[in-house]
């Protein structure tokens, strides 16, 4: 009997450690759990202050978590969405803003063909200006040197009108 006792008190104490195993096991996966849920809890906190007030509201207002995570959800997916829009949007200014960078850098190519063939016409008009200062000042001269072989001219005329007249 006390052979049985000894049995029956080592089976009770294999029972109470294991038990107690058993106990810390559930206790360290409860701590795990509420870790867990106290991430979840700062998370949804966190994102729950981003949310307008109107939406905080609703949330607040709602009982059951359950509804309160799918109305949250609903809300991340219709941002998500957005968010993915805005996206494009963005890639679409982008283009558009390098489309008009190309549109100016061509602009400015052009540009400056402009200036060119306008300081060419300038180099061209100064020189023609020069030119024609030049012609002005020849043309002063072949009158000056007209008008003094026409004088001369007229001597000589007169010089033979002289002569003839003398002859006759």
């Amino acid at each position: 009997m006390m052979e049985q006792m000894k049995i029956d008190e080592e089976n009770h104490q294999n029972e109470v450690n294991g038990l107690k195993e058993e106990i810390q096991i559930r206790d360290e996966y409860i701590n795990e759990i509420q870790e867990q849920n106290e991430i979840y809890r700062q998370s949804f906190d966190d994102l729950f202050q981003g949310l307008s007030l109107n939406d905080q509201e609703k949330i607040e207002d709602m009982e059951d978590i359950q509804q309160q995570v799918i109305y949250f959800k609903d809300i991340y997916t219709k941002t998500s969405e957005k968010n993915v829009e805005n996206d494009q949007t963005i890639e679409e200014l982008k283009e558009t803003l390098n489309s008009k960078d190309k549109i100016i850098e061509e602009l400015m190519l052009k540009l400056n063909e402009k200036e060119n063939i306008i300081n060419n016409m300038n180099d061209k008009y100064t020189h023609l200006q020069s030119q024609n200062k030049i012609f002005k000042d020849l043309a002063i001269e072949i009158r000056a040197s007209v008008s003094e072989s026409k004088k001369k001219n007229e001597q000589d005329m007169e010089t033979l009108r002289d002569i003839i007249k003398k002859k006759d």
